[in-house]
């Protein structure tokens, strides 16, 4: 009987179980402390945030839970990032990953966590109360599309981020958390950040003014973030990345109309694809947050839905409301329109398409789905 515990007493160690369990065999190009240096490198301590499966001290199991903090419009949301869901080929089947998972979600319920985020097959994290939601597009954009409009490049140049760009990330540090929507990043983390996924950030420069950053995913071919600082300025800097790297995607949130209009015009083709598997623990928070979020960015129509969500934390009943441009989301007592299950409810809220939504008034149809997401670099 293998024993669970939060922590264990050597990250190296760790390190060597995730990657031996991944197919890493522990060389700089071949480990996760490469793959996620925000996570795994040397000075990083993530054991103590990570729950372990022990069998005689020995390693067997584990699943990391990172604390994140998302800063949605005026709200505040707690998170916690699953990753590393790890056990060791002789010991699967032994039911160690639904002990820890189910370990790690009780906690973030006893600690009032708004939410978990996790990358990973939708029907096998579903079990635990993930669904996949939706909340980014992706432009295909590729050099003979950039030669048909050929935008004038206004002078802008891009050049790779380094470590040593100290005056450049504090100011990409800063820039970011002047967005409407971002997870919190420290100072000290943000180039490990920045580089994780075996990514590479880009700044951009019209003359020596900073005009924008992304960041790179080189397996994917993608800007799993990109941000222009003058709007006007996008396509020309699509269009110097373009001719540097040739075919790439371009990340776009679902909620930013005027970035993805610009995006749009050099674009192949555009699609919403699932970002992540999210579990909402605190519903009402939550959807509080995002509605009023969403309804900022793109004025909602008046209307009203009451839902009793029979969530992983508790059963709830909310009335949810858009009048004369404010929302509200209260606890109540009225018969609910609609009654749901944990993955019903994330499912007609956050995903791009759900039946669901053909059951509630179309008032409040309209309002959906709602942008709950996470950027690549800050996903575990």
């Amino acid at each position: 009987m293998a024993i669970i515990q939060k922590g264990y007493h050597s990250n190296e160690d760790y390190i060597d179980f995730i990657n031996y369990v991944f197919g890493m065999n522990g060389t700089p190009a071949s480990s996760f402390s490469t793959l996620l240096p925000k996570l795994y490198s040397a000075k990083r301590e993530t054991d103590k945030v990570t729950y372990f499966a022990l069998d005689n001290e020995r390693i067997v199991g584990t699943v990391l839970s990172y604390p994140l903090t998302f800063r949605i419009g005026s709200k505040t949301l707690t998170a916690r990032g699953i990753g590393s869901v790890a056990t060791h080929p002789r010991h699967r089947g032994e039911g160690f990953m639904k002990d820890l998972m189910k370990t790690a979600i009780d906690d973030m319920v006893k600690d009032d966590i708004d939410f978990s985020v996790l990358g990973g097959r939708r029907h096998r994290y579903a079990h635990f109360g993930f669904e996949k939601c939706d909340g980014m597009m992706y432009f295909s954009i590729t050099p003979k599309t950039v030669s048909y409009i050929n935008p004038n490049r206004e002078g802008i140049t891009m050049r790779a981020i380094k470590e040593d760009d100290t005056a450049l990330l504090d100011t990409l540090f800063e820039k970011k958390h002047e967005r409407p929507y971002y997870t919190e990043r420290s100072r000290e983390d943000l180039y490990d950040i920045l580089c994780s996924w075996r990514s590479r950030p880009y700044a951009f420069f019209q003359g020596e003014t900073l005009v924008g950053w992304a960041v790179h995913y080189v397996s994917k071919r993608q800007f799993s973030e990109f941000c222009p600082l003058d709007p006007t300025l996008t396509q020309a800097m699509l269009a110097v990345a373009i001719d540097s790297l040739g075919q790439l995607s371009i990340a776009i949130p679902a909620y930013d109309h005027a970035l993805a209009a610009e995006v749009d015009v050099l674009a192949e083709d555009v699609n919403i694809i699932s970002n992540e598997c999210f579990l909402v623990l605190n519903w009402q928070k939550v959807l509080s947050a995002l509605l009023a979020f969403k309804n900022s960015q793109n004025p909602l129509v008046d209307g009203g839905l009451v839902v009793t969500i029979k969530g992983q934390k508790e059963t709830v009943t909310l009335q949810l409301s858009v009048k004369d441009g404010k929302t509200s989301v209260e606890v109540t007592d009225e018969a609910p329109e609609i009654t749901l299950s944990q993955t019903e409810a994330e499912a007609l809220f956050f995903r791009n398409y759900s039946a669901l939504r053909a059951k509630i008034n179309p008032q409040a149809a309209s309002w959906l789905p709602l942008p709950l997401f996470i950027f690549e670099p800050d996903n575990v």
